[in-house]
């Protein structure tokens, strides 16, 4: 098995859903029926948890839901999304545009002050009705779907 975390790591199996990488490291999966739900890195006395995430859609029809103007309350601010071609960009009004690029469903990166993570919320019939964003070590940084 491989782990991808910047550069592929060979795995080891040292038990049920456990391995461990090269460097020492142990890897724990937890399932939920076949498939893998999250796992678990462990350095020494730390450990990080990696939850596993649905592939992007990026097709024309989902890029699509996201399209909008969107506010925040907090910042006092809109930002709107916009499609270019086969993606999408998020646009300020004085004129700052940024590409964003899928990372996983309804999650998107863009480089803005370092790595900066929309994370897109939708209702119970699926329309996109906000997101969050993260940037820098502001968390869920909310903004609401107007249009």
């Amino acid at each position: 098995m491989t782990l991808k975390q910047r550069v592929s790591q060979a795995l080891a199996p040292v038990g049920a859903d456990r391995f461990q990488r090269s460097d020492g490291d142990i890897v724990q999966f937890r399932r939920k029926g076949a498939g893998a739900t999250d796992f678990v890195l462990r350095h020494g006395e730390s450990s990080q948890r990696f939850v596993a995430v649905r592939p992007a859609n990026v097709d024309a029809a989902a890029l699509s839901g996201y399209v909008g103007t969107y506010y925040s309350a907090d910042l006092d601010t809109r930002i709107t999304v916009v499609r270019q071609g086969d993606t999408l960009a998020m646009r300020q009004p004085f004129g700052v545009e940024w590409v964003l690029r899928s990372s996983f469903a309804d999650g998107f990166n863009t480089r803005l002050r370092g790595t900066t993570t929309f994370v897109f919320e939708r209702a119970a019939d699926s329309q996109v009705i906000g997101f969050s964003a993260w940037v820098y070590g502001a968390r869920n940084i909310l903004f609401v779907k107007e249009k």
